[in-house]
């Protein structure tokens, strides 16, 4: 796998991104003296989730099953952290939920994974840094070397998702920094290397990959 990194000056993007429905509104909880200026800290107890970040802050939460581009995509609910920046969120079904947080002032984000809630769960907190984001850029093929066309490049359990062009190419972002797995699924067709035409749809797909994302760069992902 080789990775390479561009600076986002070079490059204009498009982004498509899932959005949660949920309602949104200002919430309490937390201590925002844990994260400094451009920090989150967050923690668990039983079926609750809070923690502090940069006021005015947006936060999402997802289940860790949610799956961004389909039409009933799974449990989502979103806050703005308050004037201290503290945040809470209530839920009732039981699971592991994933966290992303986004600063407009500086355009800092962060994404929390893994967030146990349960009803007798005790999450100490875990603190996090709101970083620059960056893209993910490169060519949807599984193993043997064959192009997902027109398919769903994502991250499970978060809003992130994008749709490859009919060579595979795709641009996935903005993403917070950190390491994903990406899932693909769709369509793929094989290339006659003669004619360099697509030959009839073969049969779908479903793939993973592991990937790091830096913030203010683009990482190449190639298998």
């Amino acid at each position: 796998m080789k990775r390479i990194f561009l600076t986002l000056q070079t490059v204009g993007v498009a982004i498509i991104l899932a959005t949660c429905t949920c309602s949104v509104s200002p919430l309490a909880g937390g201590n925002s003296s844990q994260t400094g200026n451009n920090g989150i800290t967050v923690s668990a107890l039983s079926h609750s989730v809070s923690g502090s970040t940069h006021p005015g802050s947006r936060l999402s939460i997802y289940s860790d099953q949610y799956r961004p581009y389909q039409t009933a995509p799974g449990f989502c609910d979103s806050a703005i952290a308050d004037g201290s920046g503290r945040f809470v969120f209530t839920i009732t079904p039981d699971g592991y939920y994933n966290l992303v947080a986004q600063d407009e002032a500086s355009g800092g984000m962060a994404f929390v994974p893994r967030i146990p809630v349960f009803e007798d769960t005790v999450f100490a907190d875990t603190i996090d840094t709101l970083r620059r984001p960056g893209f993910l850029q490169g060519t949807a093929t599984d193993t043997a070397g064959r192009i997902f066309t027109l398919s769903y490049v994502y991250i499970t359990g978060s809003p992130f998702y994008t749709v490859t062009k009919n060579d595979g190419t795709f641009l996935l972002g903005p993403l917070p920094s950190g390491g994903y797995e990406i899932g693909i699924i769709g369509n793929f067709q094989l290339i006659n290397a003669q004619t360099g035409q697509m030959a009839p749809l073969l049969s779908m797909v479903v793939d993973t990959a592991n990937v790091t994302v830096y913030p203010d760069s683009i990482a190449q992902w190639q298998r």
